[in-house]
């Protein structure tokens, strides 16, 4: 009787649609607002968290005297793309301080990136006293079609590149 019962009251969904139903307001728009042309911040989050079966990348910028390493890595750590001056085939010194340097580094990792697909990388790891170099590798980034949602500046030098390179090379 008991299931029964629950079978009766129950309500089917056309109705339970009717009865939910608000009377629609008319609104007149005198003007329409201009289309972005950019894609925000907050819409590369939501679409990046609609796909969630698509693997999180970050990217990691060391840059020292000498050289620059820039390395994009998975969740786990495990590193996808890792380069350096000395891999883009700049072997000079006065060549690897230069600001040409970090541009052709930052465009061959971007391009080996996005070759195996990868669109947008999570966060960005870098030294704090780096603002220059980060600005030139978000535009070469943005460029190529890659896209970076978070930039981090990492403060302790244990953290970053040397942790993510040693969980790397457990694996």
């Amino acid at each position: 009787m008991k299931i029964l019962k629950s079978i009766i009251t129950r309500k089917p969904r056309l109705q339970k649609k009717i009865l939910c139903l608000k009377p629609y307001k008319f609104k007149t728009k005198w003007h329409k607002k201009p289309k972005k042309n950019y894609v925000s911040f907050r819409q590369r989050l939501v679409l990046a968290k609609k796909n969630p079966n698509k693997k999180r990348y970050y990217l990691f910028c060391c840059k020292k005297r000498n050289n620059v390493f820039l390395t994009i890595t998975d969740v786990m750590g495990r590193v996808v793309v890792s380069q350096s001056a000395g891999t883009c085939k700049i072997t000079t010194k006065k060549k690897k301080r230069s600001p040409d340097t970090l541009k052709t580094v930052s465009a061959s990792v971007a391009r080996v990136a996005r070759a195996k697909n990868i669109k947008y990388l999570f966060k960005f790891f870098m030294g704090t006293n780096q603002t220059k170099t980060g600005k030139m590798i978000f535009d070469n980034f943005k460029k190529l079609g890659l896209f970076i949602l978070q930039g981090v500046v990492v403060k302790n030098k244990s953290h970053g590149l040397l942790m993510r390179k040693k969980k790397a090379k457990r694996l």
